[in-house]
């Protein structure tokens, strides 16, 4: 065998490769200069992020403290498949005297929301920062759509995702104002992450909608937001691609719900959770046809009581993530994240104290 070459043909590393974890592919490029072009193409980066996705998210989870949103040692955790715990540190974070949230988490980009400014009746965010915690990349958004100035108290909708139509990022955000006479005014502006720049859209349904102050929840090309018309629960979403927002129908059982409402996906599917004391229920949304084409309709799909208050908060591997507060006689004399199958009641503990949860795909998605 003295003097034989092997030879890979050039298709079978990159199905090799593509099934790699993202810390492997950064040290492979010192390999070979084609091994370094071939990671960072656009059709291996998609390749490598289809796998990540088929593979299901991890849970990315950041501790609640008593400084609120305050990201005062700049640590994320990430909660994997296996359920192993990896301390993420967010890099060239400047110490700013405000807050810290996470606007959104897509194809393997985080988007934070840096420090807000405080004044008698408003607050803004000081700058956006996109981050790759895989790939260890960093981009600063500077905030530079108009500071609208109106009287009342001002507050926030947050988005970010992707749309694979326009091939864009885009943060979305939706600054509100309700006057003294409790007219209320929107003022949505974009940023799109290709194009490097921010933009006022048109108002559409949102007027006269006010938004819980949450984030969006990002699906298959859509931002989704609950809100307010009229004291009517609704249900908005906004077409990344098309830059529209539109509203959806809701299930009357919302009204019911005072403990909260959130936002997930089941199986592929829209679905909402509603918490009810000790009680919650999963809807989900199901496309029909009828006589004027697409119809869109919500059915229940699972029902559940603990003997503790559990809200619900969003779906994982198949099982529900919530907020568990036991009664004093029961065993779990603690409360905390717990995962509740859907077979049974039993519960299992993911962490002792409270956390804001989203999902999280390793990816090689560059943020430059």
């Amino acid at each position: 065998m003295d003097g034989v070459v092997l030879f890979l043909p050039q298709e079978i590393i990159t199905n090799i490769l593509k099934f790699l974890p993202v810390k492997s592919l950064i040290k492979f490029q010192c390999v070979c200069k084609d091994w370094k072009n071939l990671i960072k193409t656009p059709s291996f980066i998609a390749a490598h992020l289809h796998h990540s996705t088929q593979l299901g998210p991890h849970l990315l989870l950041r501790p609640l403290t008593s400084y609120g949103h305050r990201l005062t040692s700049h640590v994320l955790q990430l909660y994997f498949l296996d359920c192993k715990i990896q301390i993420v540190k967010v890099p060239n974070l400047p110490v700013v005297d405000g807050e810290v949230r996470i606007v959104g988490s897509s194809n393997g980009l985080l988007c934070f929301q840096i420090g807000y400014i405080y004044s008698d009746r408003t607050f803004s965010p000081r700058f956006y920062l996109l981050w790759n915690p895989a790939f260890k990349e960093v981009r600063h958004v500077p905030v530079t759509f108009p500071d609208f100035d109106r009287d009342g108290p001002r507050v926030f909708g947050f988005g970010f995702g992707f749309s694979p139509i326009v091939n864009d990022y885009k943060i979305v955000v939706v600054t509100l104002y309700q006057a003294m006479d409790h007219d209320v005014q929107n003022h949505p502006v974009v940023y799109s992450l290709r194009i490097g720049s921010w933009k006022q859209i048109e108002v559409g349904i949102l007027r006269g909608i006010i938004l819980r102050y949450n984030l969006g929840f990002t699906m298959n090309g859509f931002i989704f937001w609950l809100g307010y018309k009229q004291d009517c629960a609704v249900m908005i979403s906004f077409d990344i691609a098309m830059e529209e927002f539109a509203l959806m129908p809701m299930p009357s059982v919302v009204q019911d719900y005072s403990l909260g409402v959130t936002i997930t996906e089941f199986e592929h599917r829209l679905a909402l959770l509603f918490s009810k004391s000790r009680s919650f229920e999963l809807w989900v949304l199901d496309k029909g046809t009828g006589g004027s084409g697409e119809r869109w309709s919500w059915a229940k799909k699972y029902t559940s009581s603990h003997s503790g208050l559990f809200i619900a908060i969003t779906i994982w591997r198949n099982e529900i993530v919530g907020m568990y507060y036991p009664r004093q006689h029961e065993r779990l004399n603690f409360g905390g994240i717990v995962l509740s199958n859907f077979t049974n009641t039993e519960l299992n503990v993911l962490s002792s104290e409270l956390h804001k949860i989203y999902y999280y795909v390793e990816s090689l998605v560059p943020v430059s």
